[in-house]
């Protein structure tokens, strides 16, 4: 259950850079090839600079020395010794330059590779050139790095680009980055990074859905656990991308909290606040008929309805560690603000005290917070109606302590919210006297994952 169905995919075959090379300065070259050596397994390296501030007159930039140490044959380390000079260009490199660079380099004898690398390209009569050397003179072996081979590299360690040159990548390439830093490493966007993104939000409501849903639960787990007022992210998912986003919600993103090697492990409660806020937005997309089974049963989405009753404990885990606090957490979130003019239940706000009234929270969940989740009282009069015109007998079916199935609980969520949707003010006189029946108090904990009440005054004691 750890696997990652989409993204999974997408590093094996490898991410399509689109590095805007042109903009790429000769110094940002440089610090490419240097974390691009490093990524590739250098022992030593360092500048071969020409003066204390590191740039030479002869190309405008520094020059890089490597040491690598390969196993060979018979088991002992073969050491191979490379210079790179980096030719930052807006336009063709030119012959003469990168015969000059071989020249110097002929000159060191204990030199075995000469990288040239430019961020433009090198001319046919170059490449020429330094084939017919190459039939003349083994060492050193000189190799010609141009966008294209560049391009390779960093399809090869992704990471490397992103640290080097966020300004040179497209807004997709780095938007790619900026997720799989979060998953395989758990490291979050920065603020600069959501505000750059959410200034671009049509553009991403263009993207392939699975991308898109990835980025979502990024962004709003860096957002943390209060409801974040300025950027809805969910509000960018459309109903074509409701499989995806249920994907990453309850399974991709529960599976990057899983990876205790991370660098930076995920916070459960960040999880489930972002998985929660992803589910109820495409409970509000569906239709009524494929809410309840694709929630529920997203794992039979994801395997492509193939046969998956072999792995009923998995299913079990996946259940009872995902998907029930994934539910608990969404009708945590709507509890209070519903409570805000239902006659039936009078709740404690676990969202900030005197900051949000109903009808805002409202505008931000279904449109588009949290205090410290500490304890919350819950008092439902069960002598009387649901605002929402929920099925009631069992009590507040947005209550954790009512014991319901998922099915029942994914559809109260979707009755409350599109009934919000539509009445986001409410339709209940919360003054009016209580009819009597008794009442039930609940004690939600830790963001309704935690709760315990009592059943005082009814008839069934």
């Amino acid at each position: 259950m750890n696997e990652n169905p989409t993204f999974n995919q997408e590093l094996t075959q490898g991410t399509v850079t689109r590095i805007l090379w042109e903009k790429v300065s000769g110094l940002q070259l440089e610090e490419l090839l240097y974390g691009l050596l490093d990524a590739m397994g250098a022992n030593r390296l360092v500048w071969r600079a020409g003066s204390t501030s590191g740039i030479t007159a002869s190309d405008g930039g520094r020059d890089l020395e490597a040491v690598f140490d390969r196993p060979g044959p018979d088991g002992e380390l073969d050491r191979q010794t490379w210079w790179t000079e980096c030719k930052g260009r807006s336009s063709t490199v030119e012959r003469g330059a990168v015969q000059q660079a071989v020249l110097d380099a002929s000159a060191r004898a204990e030199l075995d590779v000469l990288v040239v690398a430019t961020n433009s390209r090198f001319s046919n009569p170059t490449r020429d050139w330094v084939d017919e050397r190459t039939r003349a003179f083994a060492r050193p072996m000189v190799r010609l790095w141009d966008r294209d081979q560049l391009d390779r590299l960093v399809q090869r360690y992704p990471t490397v680009a992103a640290r080097y040159l966020p300004n040179s990548l497209s807004d997709e390439e780095r938007l790619r980055m900026l997720v799989m830093r979060f998953q395989e490493l758990g490291e979050e966007p920065t603020a600069l990074d959501l505000q750059f993104f959410w200034k671009r939000r049509d553009w991403l409501t263009v993207l392939e859905s699975s991308l898109l849903s990835e980025a979502v639960a990024m962004f709003l787990y860096a957002e943390g656990i209060q409801i974040p007022r300025q950027r809805p992210w969910w509000q960018l998912l459309t109903e074509p991308d409701t499989p995806a986003a249920l994907v990453t919600a309850l399974v991709n993103l529960p599976s990057w909290l899983g990876k205790a090697d991370m660098a930076r492990p995920l916070e459960s409660m960040r999880v489930w606040a972002a998985s929660s806020r992803i589910l109820n937005a495409s409970l509000l997309l569906l239709p009524e008929d494929l809410a309840a089974p694709l929630t529920c049963d997203i794992w039979e989405f994801v395997t492509g309805g193939e046969e998956i009753k072999e792995d009923s404990q998995q299913l079990q885990l996946w259940h009872d560690s995902v998907l029930i606090p994934a539910l608990a957490f969404a009708r945590n979130d709507l509890l209070e603000p519903c409570a805000q003019d239902c006659s039936r239940v009078t709740a404690d706000s676990p969202h900030e005290v005197n900051s949000l009234g109903g009808v805002e929270v409202w505008d931000l969940l279904v449109a588009g917070g949290q205090k410290e989740p500490d304890s919350f009282l819950v008092i439902e009069s069960l002598g009387e109606p649901c605002t929402v015109g929920a099925d009631v007998s069992d009590g507040c079916p947005l209550v954790v302590s009512n014991k319901v199935t998922p099915e029942n609980i994914v559809q109260s969520l979707q009755r409350v919210l599109k009934f919000r949707k539509e009445t986001p003010d409410g339709a209940a006189d919360k003054n009016r006297p209580d009819s009597g029946g008794g009442v039930i108090f609940t004690v939600l904990e830790n963001h309704g994952m935690a709760w315990r009440s009592n059943r005082h005054g009814d008839e069934a004691g």
